[in-house]
């Protein structure tokens, strides 16, 4: 027998010897457990997705990405709304989606920038774990509220401008768009607050 077949039998033996102290030891459960823990990062990591959460992953991306997010980061964001697990490692989330490590990490950082997601951290690992922010809604629903403001003043300046020019244009429509950002912008807060209060 050569001594790489040697070598293969004698570790068999060894795995077999410590498989049994281990059960006569603990149970069945306990012994699984063990073997979970001994399983390289990349056994670890592997993460098998449905079809219908591909699909999910891709109407979700779609949507995001229509709203001029970057293609990758929009998929990003679809994996960790249909995921099982709560966060996702770095390789996880390459893994899974079968894209490059550099656009993944171009992806995080971005969603980070633009806080739609964040990281936790575990005791004794060093990997970071994302995570969706979705709990901060009502600071991003608020953000959005300050952006329409923000831009409702843009057009007042732009009607005025053009009034004051006494442009040929038709200005209703350019009118009709600020008084409904202003009623957007007076209800909005109003209708968050009811449904805060109907939650009570």
């Amino acid at each position: 027998m050569s001594k790489l077949n040697t070598s293969k039998t004698t570790l068999a033996l060894h795995h077999k010897y410590f498989r049994n102290l281990v059960l006569i030891f603990l149970n069945q459960e306990n012994y699984a457990y063990i073997c979970s823990v001994l399983t390289t990062d990349k056994e670890q990591q592997k993460m098998t997705l449905t079809d219908k959460q591909k699909a999910l992953i891709e109407k979700i991306g779609i949507f995001h990405e229509q709203s001029g997010m970057q293609p990758a980061a929009a998929r990003v964001m679809g994996l960790l709304f249909v995921a099982d697990k709560p966060a996702l490692a770095f390789d996880e989330i390459t893994d899974a989606l079968g894209i490059s490590k550099s656009a993944t990490s171009n992806s995080i950082n971005l969603l980070i920038q633009t806080d739609q997601i964040d990281y936790t951290t575990f005791p004794g690992d060093r990997k970071r774990y994302f995570r969706l922010k979705i709990s901060n809604w009502r600071d991003g629903f608020s953000k959005r509220i300050e952006q329409m403001t923000s831009f409702k003043e843009l057009l007042r300046e732009v009607l005025e401008e053009k009034k004051s020019e006494n442009t040929t244009s038709n200005c209703s429509d350019l009118e009709e768009v600020i008084g409904f950002l202003d009623y957007l912008h007076q209800e909005l807060p109003k209708l968050l607050d009811r449904w805060e209060k109907s939650r009570a």
